[in-house]
């Protein structure tokens, strides 16, 4: 089936008196496509007067991730989440990390499925699972669909994280405020040169868009993907830093590693040095206390006493629910014997993967992952409808994982070059996965 047949009316737009055409409202770019065409996002279009979104409901496979793939460190730290990403956006970033989704001309209808509001909480619950984060490509050209969802988990339970370059008029920004509980934003550079010549967007409205989450007392985080020769100088960094201190003060800035991708792929990644650099900047504003300590995916609360509070000082802390995320593990382990399974080492450029399983999976398995060398064991949970599950590396001393399971369900694994990153089987890297099936 072609993904994007059959659509339904859209949200944010009007009719204009010119024999059919159509303007959108969602976002700064306001198309006007005619009828029968797509706008600049390719999933929304003129049907016969009026503006349709073909994306509803239409996603990338579900994923199991933690909280801080997000970029999200002040909020329930070390929380699952089930991470949803759809196809298409309203940009078209030159570096895009995740293009094989965003970008609709490349897009291959075998990643993309369909599910309901319904569906989605349902796994969400049968997994455990207390947050939905829309993710991956951008969630702004999802909006009717991430509207129904997110307000249909708050009435389960279920909160909703938001993670966009945030390229969107007010209006759809004020409807979000009603059933977003986090906002995880990219701010790409404060140049508007940069905006209008690698990402075909402006400035402007991101920032009044951030600055509208931010006065409306959301919680929000703030993440800058540092682009080797773009935007990586000391001076991009430090306008970036001030920007946030004047305009969203105690707003945590995340600096991200960019890895080449789409057509800006013959660069390097960004030096760790720079990345280094980029969080001298930041701090020179100031740092206190250790509240929570990180390795990869990672979490140990360890400034934070029982009753929320700094350990130190007693104030309290910016970290909203510090133990919630902890309190949100699967529910016990399931005896593995480990009848087929594969190792992965990692590497400086992959320090994670994801473990996925086919789509066909429809009942809920256990995966056993052991910690290398000689570490410590958990158990993953992988099927209905969940086909992925994120693993990263816990310690320094790490070298790898072994990943086993029993029957005869054909396990396969996709290494990621960021917390951010999506991969498909184009962006498989080296085989260096041991597959093996005891007797």
């Amino acid at each position: 089936m072609k993904w994007s047949n059959g659509s339904r009316v859209a949200r944010h737009w009007q009719k204009l008196d010119d024999g059919g055409s159509v303007q959108c409202g969602l976002c700064p770019r306001h198309c006007r496509p005619g009828d029968g065409e797509l706008g600049f996002c390719g999933t929304r279009g003129n049907v016969h007067g009026e503006l349709h979104t073909y994306n509803y409901g239409r996603a990338v496979h579900l994923a199991s991730e933690r909280i801080e793939t997000e970029a999200v460190v002040h909020y329930a730290p070390g929380a699952r989440t089930l991470c949803l990403g759809n196809v298409g956006c309203m940009l078209t970033c030159s570096f895009c990390q995740n293009w094989e989704t965003s970008q609709i001309s490349f897009l291959d209808p075998k990643h993309v499925q369909e599910f309901t509001p319904e569906e989605v909480i349902a796994i969400a619950r049968l997994h455990g699972i207390q947050f939905l984060s829309w993710t991956y490509n951008d969630p702004v050209v999802w909006q009717e669909f991430v509207l129904e969802t997110a307000r249909l988990g708050l009435a389960n339970g279920i909160k909703s994280i938001y993670k966009s370059a945030f390229y969107i008029e007010e209006a759809p920004v004020r409807e979000l405020l009603d059933v977003i509980e986090v906002f995880t934003l990219s701010l790409k550079s404060m140049a508007p040169t940069f905006y209008r010549q690698h990402t075909k967007g402006t400035l402007e409205p991101v920032l009044k868009a951030t600055e509208i989450v931010y006065g409306a007392g959301k919680h929000l985080e703030v993440s800058n993907l540092l682009v080797t020769g773009l935007n990586d100088s000391e001076a991009d960094m430090r306008a970036m830093a001030r920007w946030c201190v004047e305009h969203i003060p105690g707003t945590p800035l995340h600096v991200v590693r960019f890895h080449p991708a789409f057509q800006y792929a013959d660069v390097s990644r960004t030096p760790f040095e720079t990345v280094l650099r980029a969080r001298e900047i930041a701090l020179e504003e100031g740092v206190g206390h250790l509240l929570v300590e990180r390795f990869g995916l990672t979490t140990t609360i360890r400034g934070i006493g029982s009753n929320g509070l700094c350990a130190r000082c007693g104030a309290r802390t910016p970290i909203k629910h510090p133990f919630a995320g902890h309190s949100s593990e699967p529910a016990g382990d399931a005896p593995v014997s480990g009848e087929r399974s594969f190792e992965f080492q990692w590497t400086s450029e992959n320090s994670g993967l994801h473990v996925v399983a086919p789509d066909r999976c429809r009942d809920r398995v256990p995966l056993s992952v052991k910690r290398l060398p000689g570490g410590s064991m958990e158990t993953i949970w992988l099927g209905h409808r969940l086909t992925r599950i994120l693993i990263s590396k816990g310690s320094a001393e790490e070298t790898g994982v072994e990943v086993s399971w029993d029957g005869d369900l054909p396990v396969s694994y996709l290494p990621t070059l960021d917390r951010a990153h999506y991969p498909v089987e184009s962006t498989v890297g080296p085989a260096h996965v041991h597959l093996s099936a005891q007797q």
